[in-house]
């Protein structure tokens, strides 16, 4: 019979703190280049205006 190691106490809260900061960068990526979208756009750029 042998006993699992339970795993370190470090390790899932790490994993859990990893998925909330990349999801953070992808909102903020996101917001960012939407900004810069509706900046480039409100000033009326020929290429963006159809």
């Amino acid at each position: 019979m042998t006993v699992e190691a339970p795993p370190p106490a470090i390790g899932r809260p790490l994993i859990w703190f990893g998925m909330r900061v990349l999801a953070f960068a992808m909102v903020y990526s996101a917001v960012l280049c939407a900004m810069a979208f509706i900046r480039k756009w409100r000033n009326g750029d020929p290429a963006m205006r159809r």
